[in-house]
């Protein structure tokens, strides 16, 4: 039994191709998010596998996450689960699943990026803030991959890839448009922007943020603590002078 997560719909690709590499019969719950692309691999898959050797074996469900007793006949019934989400969907097939079910977990991920001093030389400010904002702009940074804070090495190189950033999400935006925001992540990247418009006037950080709405956001920050971004295109840049600085502040907190 496959429970999947709605933020990045190749998710399901991927794990049904576990699945069916282990030799499995698979049942997919789609997120109600997401309910276009799994039915059309299927149907694919059976196109091409005319013996019916995989296609025979796969079943795709929807249901609300609400339904309880739906979710806890699935789970009394399988061998194993696999889990793909956040921190609640993880919790709620841990918690109530059998003993003898095999739960299989891939929980919240947190992406960061590192820029080092050899790198920013070889690369430069121009190339980096390409390569940040095709990462954010892909999925609108909803995928595990996609950084949410970006270490540069040096102050001042940290403040080129904010500015080479903000520039490159202008451009991208009109060959990636951004998906809408809902109302939760538009109010969040707006309280963000209110944060960082008073640190700016302190000059602790700088804000670069989108011509249009909540399109996307860069801030320059010089703290280096950990903080889930909003998502929806919003990143910031912080310099770092030592390893040791990730290490401690981000990498060690977020460790499990």
């Amino acid at each position: 039994f496959h429970v999947l997560s709605g933020n990045v719909f190749l998710v399901g690709a991927g794990s049904l191709a576990i699945g069916a590499i282990t030799g499995n019969t698979n049942i997919l719950k789609m997120s109600s998010g997401e309910t276009a692309f799994l039915p059309r691999l299927l149907e694919t898959l059976a196109e091409i596998d005319r013996d019916g050797v995989l296609s025979r074996s796969n079943e795709l469900v929807e249901f609300s996450s609400a339904s309880t007793e739906v979710k806890s006949a699935f789970q009394q019934s399988v061998d194993g689960i696999l889990v793909w989400g956040g921190e609640e969907a993880v919790r709620a097939y841990r918690d109530g699943s059998p003993s003898r079910v095999r739960v299989v977990l891939y929980g919240p991920k947190l992406s960061v990026g590192i820029v080092t001093a050899a790198g920013f030389a070889r690369v430069g400010a121009e190339e980096i803030g390409k390569r940040l904002a095709n990462e954010l702009a892909i999925w609108d940074q909803n995928a595990c991959t996609a950084p949410q804070i970006c270490y540069v090495e040096s102050v001042a190189a940290a403040e080129q890839v904010a500015a080479a950033t903000a520039g490159a999400l202008e451009v991208v935006n009109r060959t990636l448009p951004p998906g809408a925001a809902g109302p939760d992540t538009a109010t969040e990247i707006q309280k963000w922007r209110g944060v960082y418009e008073v640190a700016e006037a302190r000059g602790e950080a700088k804000l670069y943020q989108s011509k249009r709405g909540v399109d996307w956001t860069v801030i320059f920050d010089r703290n280096p603590e950990v903080k889930d971004s909003p998502l929806h295109r919003t990143l910031r840049i912080v310099p770092y002078a030592e390893w040791s600085e990730i290490r401690d502040a981000c990498l060690l907190p977020m460790r499990t």
